[in-house]
C-alpha cells in the first residue's frame, strides 16, 4: 500500500522533460500582473538611492524625457537634497538597536526541557545563515518596496561544506504571486514563484542527479555549451538591470533561465486515523481495497483471541488540498517537479505586503516622494535665484572711463584687494559702483523649511529619531526622549508586520530542522554561555512547538539588566562570587573564574569571602 504521511512525499511518474504550457504561461500572467507594484517599488527605490529626477515628463517636442534632461537642456543643475535615505536608515537603525530572537516554547508540559534545546537549534540557524544581517535587508527592502519575501529550504551548500536548513532573501523583481488579493497574511495564494538565473554548471548540479542523460538533456533544452565564461558582462551595483528584468530572458546571456512555480491543486484521497499506531495518514484511491483488507485481518485476528475490541483504520473520502512544485526552463522544459516535500505541506516562500488595504499594495516611502519633490524644486529655485542674481557688478559710467585703462584693466585692477582706477570725475556724473543684490530674501528659505518639518511629519520619522540636535537650545531632555519615543510609537505597525514576517519564517525553520535533522548533534551558539546542547531526533521529531520573538540577549540593555539583577542578588547575599561569575555577561568573567579556580586549587581557596 503507498502510503504519504503529512509531507506528502509522493512522486510523479511523468517524464521530467515533459512540457507543461499551462503552468508557464499561468506563472507569465501572475508575473506581468505585477507590473504596475514593480514599477511604483522601483520608482520608490531610486528616490532611495539619491536618483530623484529620473521620472520621465513630455518635453516641448512631445517626447516622454527624463525630467534630469530637460534641466540639463536649460543650462542647469539637477540638484537634490535626499531626505528619504536618512529616513530608511532611521528606522533600520532603530531595528538593530532592539535586536530580537526566535524562542521556542513546547505546548505540552512533559516537553519543557527540549525547549531549551531547540531554542539555541534555532539560534545556530540565525548564524549559520546571518539572518540578523539578512534581515535588516529584509526590512530595507520592506520600508522602499512594501514587499518583503523570504524561502527557506534544506540543501547542501558547497561554499559552507554542509547540508543545513538555508534562508535566502527574494528579490521582489524576480517574484510572482496569484491569490494575494485581499488577505493581508496570504491566505489565499495558490501560485507562487520567482526566476532564477543560474550558470549551465548549477543547473546540471541541481536537476541532473547524477545522471548522464539527464545532463546531456539538459544541455539540449538550453542549447548551451558548458562554458562559465560566456558572459556578456552586465554592468553590476546600478539596480538598472534588475528593474528592466525579463520572464523569459536573463540578465546575462551566459546563465540560464530558470522558473521556479509552486501551485496549489486538488486530488481525491484517503485521509486514514490509524488507531492500532495512533498515526493520521494519507492514502491514495487506489489503496482503498488494501485498507479494507487490513481492517478484515485485524478483524480475524481479534476474533480468534477472542478480543472483542478491534482498533480499525478509519478512512474518509476527502479533496486534498496540497502544493506542487515545478522547476521550468522558459521553453515549457518540466527540469523537475512533485508533491512539496516538507512536512509542513506548504511552500517554501514566507512573504509579507506593507502597507496593504483593500488589495492595494504601496510602498511606505511613497508618501514622502511629493514632500521629496518639493524639497528638490525649492532647491533648483534658490540655485537658480542665486546663479541669476547680481554678485558684485561693477556699474561704470561711459563718461567716466579713462583714456589709459581698457575695460579689461579696469575689470582686472577691480579684483585686486589693492587695486586703483583712475577715471576723469564729471560734475553731476555718478562715479563707479558695485551692485550686490540679496537672493535670500526670496522667501525659498521659509518655504523649505516648512517642507523639511512636513516631510518628518509625513515619514514619522521626526529628528529625534535620527539623533539630530533640537534646534531649540533649551529644550529638556525628557522632551528629546519622548519625541524620540512617539517617533517609535508611529513606526510600531510597521515594525509589528515585519515581527510577524520573520515569526512565519523562523516557524518555516523550525520545522525543517524537525524534519531535516535526522542524527544527533551538537548544538553551539557563538557568543553564547560556551554550553552544547544535543539536538535528539528522536525526543524533538514528535513535540509540539510554538515560536515567538523576544529581545535578544545579545543587546547591550539587556546585558547591562542581567548585570544589574546579579549585583542585586550578590549584595543581598542570595548569591556567593562564584555563582555571579559564572553568570556575569562580563567579557574577562572565564579568566577570572579561572584565576578562583587556581587559587582555590592551591589551597587559598578558604580565603575566598562568601557573604552572608
Amino acid at each position: 500500500m503507498k502510503v504519504f504521511d503529512s509531507a506528502g512525499l509522493n512522486k510523479s511518474g511523468r517524464s521530467a522533460y515533459d512540457v507543461d504550457w499551462a503552468t508557464l504561461r499561468r506563472a507569465e500572467r501572475a508575473w506581468s500582473s505585477m507590473r504596475t507594484f514593480r514599477d511604483n517599488a522601483n520608482r520608490c527605490a531610486r528616490y532611495a538611492r539619491g536618483d530623484q529626477w529620473s521620472d520621465r515628463v513630455l518635453d516641448e517636442f512631445g517626447r516622454f524625457v527624463k525630467e534630469s534632461e530637460i534641466i540639463e537642456r536649460e543650462g542647469n543643475v539637477p540638484l537634490k537634497n535626499n531626505r528619504i535615505a536618512p529616513m530608511v536608515r532611521a528606522i533600520l537603525g532603530q531595528f538593530a538597536s532592539q535586536r530580537t530572537e526566535p524562542v521556542c516554547l513546547a505546548r505540552r508540559k512533559n516537553d519543557e526541557h527540549l525547549s531549551d534545546v531547540m531554542t539555541e537549534t534555532m539560534k545556530y540557524v540565525y548564524q549559520t545563515n546571518n539572518l540578523w544581517e539578512l534581515d535588516r535587508r529584509a526590512l530595507e527592502m520592506f520600508v522602499v518596496s512594501g514587499c518583503a519575501c523570504f524561502r527557506s529550504y534544506y540543501a547542501w551548500d558547497y561554499e559552507a561544506d554542509m547540508s543545513n536548513v538555508w534562508v535566502d532573501l527574494v528579490n521582489y523583481n524576480r517574484l510572482f504571486v496569484e491569490g494575494y488579493t485581499e488577505d493581508p497574511r496570504g491566505k489565499g495564494i495558490t501560485l507562487i514563484g520567482e526566476v532564477h538565473d543560474m550558470s549551465m554548471g548549477d543547473v546540471l548540479s541541481a536537476f541532473s542527479k547524477g545522471d548522464p542523460s539527464k545532463a546531456r538533456r539538459i544541455k539540449e533544452v538550453y542549447r548551451m555549451r558548458l562554458d562559465e565564461e560566456v558572459r556578456s558582462g552586465v554592468e553590476q551595483w546600478l539596480g538598472e538591470e534588475v528593474e528592466d528584468l525579463s520572464f523569459y530572458r536573463p540578465l546575462d546571456s551566459g546563465l540560464c533561465r530558470v522558473i521556479e512555480v509552486w501551485t496549489k491543486e486538488s486530488k481525491e484521497r484517503i485521509r486514514c486515523h490509524d488507531t492500532l499506531r495512533g498515526r493520521y495518514y494519507l492514502a491514495e484511491l487506489s489503496d482503498w481495497e488494501e485498507i479494507l483488507a487490513e481492517n478484515a485481518r485485524r478483524k480475524a485476528q481479534a476474533e480468534a483471541m477472542g478480543v472483542s475490541d478491534v482498533r480499525l483504520i478509519k478512512a474518509e473520502w476527502i479533496i486534498d488540498r496540497y502544493w506542487y512544485y515545478r522547476y521550468m526552463s522558459p521553453y515549457g522544459d518540466v527540469l523537475a517537479e512533485g508533491e512539496t516535500p516538507y512536512k509542513h505541506r506548504g511552500h517554501p516562500y514566507s512573504l509579507k505586503v506593507y502597507p496593504f488595504y483593500n488589495g492595494v499594495a504601496r510602498s511606505f516611502v511613497s508618501d514622502s516622494i511629493d514632500v521629496q519633490r518639493h524639497i528638490n524644486r525649492l532647491v533648483m529655485m534658490q540655485d537658480f535665484t542665486q546663479k541669476a542674481s547680481a554678485k558684485g557688478v561693477l556699474l561704470l559710467p561711459e563718461d567716466a572711463l579713462p583714456s589709459s585703462m581698457s575695460i579689461d584693466d579696469i575689470a582686472s585692477e577691480w579684483k585686486r584687494h589693492n587695486g586703483i582706477i583712475m577715471y576723469r570725475a564729471k560734475a553731476g556724473a555718478p562715479g563707479p559702483s558695485q551692485l550686490i543684490s540679496n537672493a535670500s530674501n526670496t522667501g525659498v528659505y521659509d518655504m523649505l523649511s516648512v517642507q523639511l518639518r512636513m516631510f518628518d511629519d509625513v515619514s514619522g520619522v521626526s529628528g529625534a529619531l535620527q539623533g539630530q540636535r533640537s534646534d531649540d537650545r533649551y529644550q529638556s531632555f525628557a522632551m528629546y526622549a519622548a519625541q524620540s519615543q512617539n517617533s517609535s510609537a508611529m513606526l510600531s505597525d510597521l515594525m509589528e508586520s515585519f515581527r510577524g514576517l520573520r515569526e512565519s519564517r523562523d516557524l518555516k525553520n523550525m520545522k525543517l530542522v524537525m524534519q531535516y535533522y535526522d542524527e544527533p548533534r551538537y548544538i553551539g551558539v557563538v557568543g553564547g554561555d560556551g554550553d552544547y546542547n544535543l539536538y535528539d531526533p528522536s525526543l524533538i521529531r514528535d513535540v509540539d512547538f510554538t515560536l515567538s520573538l523576544t529581545e535578544s540577549s545579545g543587546t547591550l540593555v539587556y546585558r547591562a539588566m542581567q548585570q544589574d539583577f546579579l549585583m542585586q542578588l550578590f549584595s543581598a547575599g542570595a548569591i556567593d562570587v562564584r555563582t555571579l561569575i559564572e553568570n556575569s555577561t562580563l567579557g574577562y568573567a572565564d579568566k577570572l573564574l579561572a584565576s578562583i579556580e587556581r587559587n582555590m586549587a592551591g589551597g587559598e581557596g578558604e580565603k575566598l569571602e562568601v557573604r552572608d
